[in-house]
């Protein structure tokens, strides 16, 4: 890793906020502006910090000397290192030509408050219209094979770990193209997702299966999601799996 670096950036290296690629990125592109300030740096190396916390985008708002902590919740920023206020961070990245121009693509990107690399700015447009074409079709009727079959996945008896609440949730989004279920743990998402996907499948023939593609967003959750799958699964009863004709 390069040592020309400043002492705001050693520090979160070294508290473990910011990894070497961070720095990196922020000096190899503050050499490419004229106007490459050590606010400039800084900025670049937290945005780059982001998608790890599960952000796209660093919320300039959001980086007080307090919101910079390292894994055990310690402020990583020492007292005597200066701290520069959401404003002085726009004013070194305004006067930076990284910027993306209205009309055109640089490696940085800047919606109001809010600091992308480029990439996360590309994705998360892509991802925002795929979701406005799916709210744009509009809602399906259930058939009467849907209903029974929602009854005998989320039967009212609480034995079954199922109520009416999920059956509603799951009757809306078999009639929608977009639905999101959220929860805190244990309150039967996965249990929720699994009975969905299985009344999905049910509707459909046997020569129309439809594509299911579940994702994690690493490689230890990817694990513990596919064995809920497959516990899941095998507590399914053989009826509800029975594909239509």
């Amino acid at each position: 890793m390069s040592i020309d670096t400043d002492a705001r950036l050693e520090a979160l290296l070294v508290a473990g906020v910011l990894e070497p690629v961070d720095v990196e990125l922020a000096l190899t592109l503050s050499a490419m502006s004229a106007q490459g300030s050590a606010d400039l740096r800084l900025a670049i190396a937290l945005a780059s910090r982001a998608p790890r916390d599960g952000h796209t985008c660093l919320v300039l708002e959001e980086t007080s000397r307090e919101h910079v902590v390292s894994d055990d919740g310690r402020v990583a920023v020492p007292e005597h290192l200066h701290w520069p206020t959401p404003a002085e961070l726009r004013i070194a990245l305004s006067e930076s030509a990284l910027l993306a121009p209205n009309d055109g693509v640089a490696p940085i990107v800047l919606h109001d408050d809010r600091l992308y690399l480029q990439r996360f700015d590309v994705l998360e447009a892509r991802l925002a219209q795929a979701v406005r074409a799916r709210l744009s079709v509009k809602h399906s009727e259930l058939s009467d094979e849907d209903v029974a079959r929602l009854h005998a996945l989320f039967p009212d008896d609480p034995a079954h770990g199922a109520d009416r609440a999920q059956r509603d949730a799951a009757a809306l989004a078999l009639r929608s193209p977009l639905s999101i279920i959220t929860g805190g743990p244990g309150t039967g998402k996965t249990t929720t997702v699994l009975r969905v996907l299985a009344a999905l499948l049910a509707r459909a023939p046997n020569d129309q299966l439809p594509e299911v593609l579940l994702l994690a967003p690493t490689g230890k959750a990817a694990s513990r999601l596919t064995e809920s799958v497959r516990d899941g699964l095998a507590r399914l009863p053989d009826s509800v799996l029975e594909p239509a004709r």
